[in-house]
């Protein structure tokens, strides 16, 4: 491997057997040079606003509710036919800080969130549009894993059937971060609440991706998601790179999903997180898909054309594996528009409870309850390779 998504520390080895740190941790700054061409790459108008021009008003401040203000700078983008929105940043020593709830974003709109800017996730229920929902899941009698972060919460930023649409950094998004607490390493489970401090806390997906077409997400930070970091359902020709995620606050925290998805690069990923690293999934009539993902039966439901190179996924907990296959489509009359199919990786350390494993009975269909233990309840797999990596599990 190369180490493009390597973290590392200066230090001198002293005669003595001590070391003496020199340089803070860094990683390598010029990936571009080293990770292949974007081959979705496209242009925006060069037409810009900052949030914080007076006809908008973004505070930063850490208190203010930012979200009305930054949400007319993107609407005025969006009316102008299309262009950057600037979230500028400071020099303070924590950033500067926008409150912020919901963000919708547009076709042709780049969301920068400029070096040293913050989109913090409001806790303060009065600020939110539609009441959030607590706790880990929403209320769906007989259905598995119906999340809040996915079937109850919308997500903070979020675009659905758009085209042409960036999310850049290098800025950090960071989610509403209540107390949690885990117990030798793992988090405790405590009836439908899965971890300690869980039933206090606002399950929010960060960034949600839905069924656009041009893509690119890059050079961004997310830290303390308490759900799915991204969600990157049913999109067409995108690039996903130089995304560091970090400091999950639940379980169910997964990487990404690009469910559904037929072309994406992703590149140079670092992720520390307590439940799937990268899911490929195939689902044909999701029961949970009724608030920001919907499900369409009879249309091609696989997942295509997936390239993750050049990464790292460190996923620590008892049920994660670093790279998961999902296969959960047999419930489609059409097993064709089921698959999982034309899957690369490489260059990419693969840590977890397995390196590359799955879930591969249909947890909505066949057996019930559901239990894990059919044999023959997966949709098909094809043409995946996977060379040249680190696998620090089995």
């Amino acid at each position: 491997t190369t180490r493009i998504a390597s973290q590392f520390l200066g230090l001198v080895h002293n005669e003595d057997g001590t070391y003496h740190k020199f340089y803070e941790r860094a990683i390598i700054s010029n990936w571009r040079d080293h990770c292949g061409e974007n081959p979705y790459e496209f242009e925006l108008p060069e037409y810009s606003v900052c949030v914080t021009d007076p006809e908008f008003g973004a505070k930063g401040d850490g208190f203010t509710d930012d979200t009305k203000a930054i949400q007319a700078a993107i609407n005025r983008v969006a009316k102008q036919g299309g262009g950057t929105v600037i979230v500028p940043g400071d020099d303070s020593e924590y950033g500067k800080r926008y409150i912020v709830t919901n963000l919708v974003l547009h076709s042709y709109i780049e969301l920068h969130i400029a070096e040293n800017a913050i989109l913090w996730q409001a806790d303060d229920i009065s600020y939110y549009d539609e009441l959030p929902r607590f706790g880990h899941n929403v209320s769906m009698t007989g259905v598995n894993w119906p999340a809040n972060h996915t079937t109850g919460n919308m997500p903070m930023i979020y675009t659905f059937r758009k085209k042409y649409v960036k999310l850049t950094g290098p800025g950090m998004i960071r989610m509403c971060d209540t107390e949690s607490a885990s117990e030798d390493g793992y988090f405790k489970y405590i009836g439908d609440n899965v971890c300690i401090g869980c039933c206090d806390r606002m399950h929010v997906c960060p960034v949600a991706f839905v069924e656009n077409d041009h893509i690119e997400i890059s050079d961004l930070k997310i830290i303390r998601s308490s759900g799915l970091y991204i969600n990157l359902n049913h999109n067409k020709n995108g690039f996903i790179g130089n995304v560091f995620m970090d400091e999950s606050k639940c379980t169910g925290a997964d990487g990404m999903w690009p469910l559904g998805s037929n072309g994406l690069k992703i590149t140079r990923i670092i992720l520390n997180n307590n439940d799937d690293g990268m899911c490929l999934s195939s689902n044909y009539n999701d029961p949970r898909d009724v608030l920001w993902v919907f499900a369409y039966p009879g249309t091609d439901r696989g997942t295509h054309n997936i390239e993750l190179s050049h990464s790292m996924f460190n996923c620590y907990t008892f049920t994660a594996s670093a790279v998961s296959f999902c296969t959960w489509g047999t419930d489609g009359p059409d097993l064709g528009k089921q698959e999982v199919s034309d899957i690369h990786i490489f260059d990419t350390i693969l840590e977890g409870r397995l390196a590359i494993g799955g879930w591969t009975d249909n947890p909505y269909y066949g057996k019930s309850p559901f239990d894990s233990s059919e044999q023959d309840d997966f949709s098909p797999v094809k043409n995946v390779h996977i060379h040249d990596c680190e696998m620090k599990s089995p």
